[in-house]
C-alpha cells in the first residue's frame, strides 16, 4: 500500500496531546497500512499521580495550586532532618504505549522552583531498575531561588512498546522549611508505524 507524507510544520493542536513531526532532516510524519510512523505523541505522566519516599529524615508530599502559573504542582515539604541532612524521593511509573517507536531530542522536560537553599535536586529515569545513561542522576536544581526553571533531556537507553518507566525526582534537604515545586512534566515520543 502506498504512503504519504504530511507537509505539516511542528504545530501543537488544541487538545495539547499531539503534533504533526515537520518534514526536514527526519523526514515528517507518514501513513501508509501500518498507521502512522514519526508522530509525535504525549506520554501521559499523571501531574498529580507521584508517590513519595522518605530515606532519611520526613517530608509531606501535597498537591498545591499555583495562581501565578495557573497550574497545579507537586510540592516536597521536609519535616524532620537526621544529623542535619534528609533525602526523600519521588516517583511516577508509565507503560509506554504500543506505538511507542523512540524518544527525540529534549523529549523529556520538567519545570522545578526551589524556595530557597537546597543540597541538591536530581532526575533520574528507570528502566526494568536500571537508570537511562543520559537520565542518571542529572542535576535540575533551579540557578535562582524563587522561579521556576525548564530542564529539557535526551533519554539515550533502548525502549520498547508496553514497557514500564519510572521518573524519579530526588531532593538531598539541608533546610527545613526549603520546599520543592514540580510541575509540567512532559515526555514526547515518536511512534513506530507498526507497532499496533
Amino acid at each position: 500500500m502506498a504512503s504519504f507524507v504530511l507537509q505539516i510544520l511542528d504545530k501543537w493542536f488544541s487538545s495539547g496531546q499531539y503534533t504533526f513531526k515537520g518534514c526536514g532532516a527526519n523526514g515528517g510524519t507518514t501513513m501508509g497500512g501500518l498507521g502512522f510512523g514519526n508522530y509525535k505523541y504525549l506520554l501521559p505522566f499523571n501531574q498529580i499521580g507521584w508517590q513519595k519516599e522518605d530515606t532519611v529524615g520526613q517530608s509531606v508530599l501535597s498537591s498545591e495550586w499555583v495562581s501565578g502559573i495557573s497550574t497545579v504542582v507537586q510540592q516536597i515539604l521536609p519535616q524532620q532532618l537526621v544529623a542535619g541532612a534528609g533525602t526523600v524521593k519521588v516517583r511516577q511509573s508509565v507503560v509506554l504505549p504500543l506505538d511507542f517507536g523512540s524518544f527525540g531530542t529534549n523529549a523529556l522536560t520538567v519545570s522545578i522552583l526551589r524556595s530557597g537553599n537546597v543540597g541538591g535536586l536530581k532526575l533520574s529515569l528507570y528502566q526494568g531498575g536500571s537508570a537511562d545513561p543520559a537520565v542518571n542522576g542529572v542535576s535540575v536544581s533551579p540557578a535562582a531561588s524563587g522561579s521556576f526553571q525548564v530542564f529539557s533531556f535526551t533519554p539515550s537507553g533502548t525502549y520498547s512498546p508496553g514497557e514500564a518507566v519510572t521518573l524519579e525526582l530526588e531532593y538531598d534537604v539541608n533546610t527545613i522549611g526549603t520546599y520543592v515545586q514540580m510541575c509540567d512534566v512532559e515526555a514526547i515520543f515518536l511512534t513506530a508505524a507498526g507497532n499496533v
